[in-house]
């Protein structure tokens, strides 16, 4: 005769009162575990927000070192003049009488060799045209003057321009690009003082740069739109594109029926 393996209720009761403690003890750490991913959540929602702040801080220390670093080399440039287009002579460093010549003679700019605290070519990245000549000089007059007098330089094939710093000459850049622009649409258009005028209308850089990316933000929606509508159209099928149902002979049986 077999064992009889029947449970009793009360060790029925006990093992739910264990099933119980067990639930409740997960339970438990359930919780604590929730309790820690939210402070885990928070240490570094935290210190990411700190890092931000930092990274700010940072960016506008930084910011402010290249405003002062740029208004230095503003100040030192502001004593140089570039000369474009001039041949390039075999010991030509070692005195200023070419330079002094094209100053004094087709400039109208009184100039002695004093005057001058140096010269110096730049490479240029066009290696079959002559490097660009820098003059620096003592009195910042005599750098208005020639620059006042540089028309006069017209069809020989040289060119001055004041020394610019690299964000100076970018913008410089740009703001030549729009105006060759806006001479092609038959606009009038020229620069003075770092500024744009078209047609009367006065733009600097930071407003042709933002209204640039207005209108490229336009262009985009306009896009968009598009592509959206265009979906909406192959989505929409015509009822005449529909196609027919097809009725097999047992479908037409039962009709008949």
């Amino acid at each position: 005769m077999g064992e009889d393996k029947s449970i009793s209720n009360q060790e029925i009761y006990q093992i739910l009162l264990k099933l119980s403690s067990t639930c409740e003890h997960i339970q438990k750490q359930n919780e604590d575990i929730k309790s820690e991913v939210q402070e885990c959540r928070e240490t570094f929602s935290k210190e990411i927000e700190e890092l931000k702040a930092e990274n700010k801080e940072l960016r506008e220390e930084v910011e402010n070192l290249n405003r002062k670093v740029n208004a230095v080399e503003r100040k030192l440039k502001k004593f140089n003049v570039i000369f474009y287009g001039l041949k390039e002579e075999e010991g030509e460093l070692k005195n200023a009488e070419f330079l002094l010549e094209i100053i004094n003679n087709k400039l109208n700019t009184p100039c002695k060799s004093n005057d001058i605290r140096d010269y110096y070519r730049i490479k240029s990245k066009d290696s079959e045209q002559n490097n660009p000549l820098i003059v620096e000089f003592i009195h910042y007059k005599l750098v208005t003057s020639i620059l006042e007098n540089s028309s006069k330089l017209k069809g020989s094939g040289i060119f001055v321009s004041k020394d610019y710093i690299q964000e100076d000459y970018q913008k410089r850049k740009y703001l030549y690009s729009k105006l060759r622009e806006a001479k092609h649409n038959r606009k009038e258009a020229r620069i003075k003082n770092n500024t744009l005028i078209i047609d009367g209308v006065e733009f600097t850089y930071e407003d042709l740069v933002e209204k640039e990316q207005h209108i490229s933000q336009s262009d985009i929606e306009v896009i968009e739109r598009k592509e959206a509508s265009q979906k909406r159209k192959k989505t929409a099928i015509s009822p005449l594109e529909h196609p027919r149902k097809r009725v097999t002979t047992r479908s037409q049986e039962r009709r008949n029926n």
